[in-house]
């Protein structure tokens, strides 16, 4: 189950800014965001892959590539970062590292003739192409700001599967879906459960302690009720 946040309480970071700067989310560079793809359909939870400008003469601007390994990223028109035509390919995603997929890549010129609004190239962690050819993003071009909902804040691990269940109705959806979640959720529930335990014990045994400092403190302060002979030798 996935926690979202307002896009207005910080800037998006892409994967490609993420990778300069270090920053991660949900097991990779850059911020991943939901946007609408409109005509009534579900919103897309994609990763933001890299925002460009367009310079409005067939070209397009992606400063985040400044920093960028050269060796990571190639446009057959131009290699200038300020002025890219062609077909723009990101060969560093770290889903793709040992995959027998090509890179994603993105024809900007075609890209042009559908739609020349500055935004977002997308993608899904588990993807092999960009949304935008792939068409899952519903529209033309790239993924404007206006698009953006909102972003992933953070997940609560195994929390989906009630919801998978209630939905589908069967228990058998979640191990075809997502194998293990039962198991590692029992687990988790147990976890929580003995952890629980073993605070409440940590807090009886040092009030306990502390009790028992205090009664004795008590009982040394009290005047002798009765005198004591002291022994002949």
């Amino acid at each position: 189950m996935v926690i979202l946040r307002e896009k207005d309480q910080g800037p998006i970071k892409s994967y490609v800014d993420g990778y300069v700067s270090g920053y991660k989310s949900f097991g990779s560079y850059g911020d991943v965001i939901v946007y609408s793809r409109g005509d009534g359909q579900n919103p897309v939870i994609h990763r933001a892959i890299l925002w460009l400008y367009y310079n409005g003469d067939r070209t397009w601007s992606a400063p985040s590539l400044k920093d960028y390994p050269a060796e990571l990223w190639a446009c057959t028109g131009s290699t200038d970062y300020n002025r890219l035509s062609g077909t723009l390919t990101l060969m560093g995603l770290v889903h793709y590292i040992g995959s027998d997929n090509d890179p994603p890549s993105l024809d900007l010129d075609q890209l042009v003739k559908k739609n020349s609004d500055s935004g977002f190239i997308t993608m899904g962690d588990n993807n092999p192409t960009f949304d935008q050819p792939s068409r899952i993003s519903g529209v033309d071009g790239l993924i404007s700001d206006s698009q953006i909902q909102t972003v992933a804040w953070m997940e609560v691990p195994w929390a989906g599967v009630f919801r998978m269940v209630f939905i589908s109705g069967k228990l058998s959806v979640v191990d075809e879906m997502v194998p293990n979640t039962i198991p590692c959720l029992i687990a988790a529930v147990l976890l929580i459960i003995f952890i629980l335990i073993g605070v409440s014990f940590l807090f009886d045994y040092f009030y306990y302690q502390k009790y028992r400092r205090e009664l004795d403190k008590e009982m040394n302060a009290l005047p002798p009720s009765f005198l004591v002979e002291r022994r002949r030798r």
